[in-house]
């Protein structure tokens, strides 16, 4: 600018234009300079924290108080530690458990981070209640709170303008957590604990997918989601109306 303000000087010495008036000109060129490179940041500002915060955080608990927030949360994971102490059971050499479904559906209502947190805790917590003797594996923590991010980021983060939108986002969470955290941590962290290499990958997860049956129980996951998360859902929605409604009553006798 003071270059700018010094080219204008000679151009205004030489056009015999007073120097005040250049001034002048140049000190609102300047305040106006300044006040829409402050306002485009602000702008720009506030609409990649609005979209970060979409994308991290549940349409449910950003509408509540820090207390509420934490309530839910802490709720959410005693459901995760339940569902890792007793919802696990066997049928011949296949082991099923709902903490696939249930990590999912955590990550959905409260969001990628909290999910995450939440899932993590509740495998840790119940592996200490009813560890059965052997030694914990972080991976399996890991890959549950995987399962919560991703079907938080899917969920919370993007919109699909079709009437299937929500079963189309399952199938992605379906296809991206088989393929992340049933394959890629679980099934690796096996092969290369029990394994040392000595089968090949490819053989090993062939054998734990179809002989000790985690594909059936991933896909028996999978479709619980399909069935209660629309279902909860509603749930939520209808929730949320009560909820605006019960404020707005407020507001107006508070008026």
């Amino acid at each position: 600018m003071r270059k700018v303000l010094q080219n204008g000087m000679s151009f205004a010495n030489e056009r015999n234009i007073p120097a005040v008036s250049l001034r002048v000109r140049y000190y609102f060129l300047q305040k106006f300079c300044n006040n829409c490179i402050g306002l485009s940041k602000n702008v720009l500002g506030d609409f990649f924290m609005s979209k970060i915060k979409r994308l991290l955080f549940s349409d449910l608990l950003m509408q509540r108080t820090s207390t509420q927030k934490i309530a839910y949360v802490a709720v959410l994971t005693a459901l995760s530690v339940v569902c890792n102490m007793f919802f696990e059971f066997k049928l011949a050499d296949t082991q099923f458990s709902l903490t696939i479904c249930f990590s999912a559906i955590i990550g959905m209502l409260i969001g990628p981070l909290f999910g995450f947190v939440a899932c993590f805790l509740g495998d840790l917590v119940g592996f200490l209640y009813n560890s059965g003797g052997f030694m914990y594996m972080p991976w399996i923590g890991l890959s549950m709170g995987f399962v919560a991010l991703i079907s938080g980021l899917i969920m919370n983060g993007f919109y699909i303008k079709n009437k299937f939108g929500v079963y189309i986002k399952i199938l992605l969470v379906a296809l991206l957590t088989f393929a992340l955290c049933t394959v890629a941590i679980n099934t690796t962290a096996f092969w290369l604990l029990y394994n040392n290499r000595k089968v090949p990958f490819t053989a090993y997860l062939v054998t734990r997918l179809f002989v000790q049956g985690q594909i059936w129980n991933s896909l028996f996951n999978y479709a619980l989601l399909f069935v209660f998360y629309p279902i909860i859902l509603r749930v939520k929605k209808q929730v949320s109306k009560n909820e605006g409604v019960k404020e707005k009553g407020v507001k107006e006798k508070a008026d």
